[in-house]
């Protein structure tokens, strides 16, 4: 797996409803924003920090060492919720 992992067009409202589902799963952590972004949250795990930042573009990123098992499970998760959503609204 790589580093990072981009899913891009997410939505706002959809970031938020992704942000409730994680949190419920992670214990998330607010970082400084930084020009370009809207949001940064940080996850501690034993094996490193997963970083996942929501672009202003709609982008969001997930990134962490490839070799972290939490950091694949997160995206996984991610990946998951996003399809159900889709599913669901058609």
């Amino acid at each position: 797996m790589k580093s990072y992992h981009v899913c891009p067009n997410i939505r706002e409202s959809e970031f938020y409803n992704l942000k409730g589902f994680l949190k419920e799963r992670y214990r998330l952590n607010n970082k400084s924003i930084q020009p370009g972004t809207k949001e940064v949250l940080e996850v501690d795990t034993p094996n490193g920090k997963i970083t996942i930042t929501y672009y202003k573009n709609g982008k969001l990123m997930i990134q962490s060492s490839p070799s972290n098992p939490e950091y694949e499970l997160l995206v996984n998760d991610i990946i998951e919720y996003f399809s159900n959503r889709v599913k669901n609204q058609s």
